[in-house]
């Protein structure tokens, strides 16, 4: 896990201004790929979309020295993309991420909470999105 996090966060710097990520409105995105989602800079997803947070576990098990390296991790996404709300929002919300089971939430409650999961606290569909960028 940790080689993958930190391969994923040395491509992001190098693409930080390129890539938008978008999770759309049939997926959740838990576990390893909310936390990569959080190293894009350009962060999109449609209102029903749906992030779920745990503790590193296995079956139902948390692991505390992986759970650790999580919220650092989700720290340090959110301070390398100078996104003070997510750090904010994680800080309220902290027993999630130590415990098995995960919080789930849809993209437009978390941007009612100002949780800072997309760019600028708003979501969209990907047809909206895809105006935006012109395409």
């Amino acid at each position: 896990m940790v080689n993958v996090i930190g391969a994923f966060q040395s491509a992001s710097k190098a693409n930080r201004t390129k890539v938008t990520a978008y999770v759309d409105n049939v997926s959740q995105c838990s576990s390893l790929c909310s936390l990569i989602y959080m190293y894009f800079a350009n962060r999109q997803a449609d209102p029903a979309a749906r992030f779920a947070y745990h503790a590193a576990n296995i079956e139902n098990v948390v692991i505390p020295n992986d759970t650790l390296f999580l919220v650092d991790a989700y720290m340090n996404a959110a301070k390398q993309n100078l996104n003070a709300d997510f750090g904010l929002w994680m800080a309220k919300r902290l027993s999630l991420f130590y415990t098995a089971k995960a919080g789930v939430f849809t993209a437009a409650t978390l941007a009612n909470e100002q949780a800072g999961v997309t760019s600028g606290n708003r979501t969209m569909s990907l047809q909206e999105l895809l105006a935006q960028l012109g395409q």
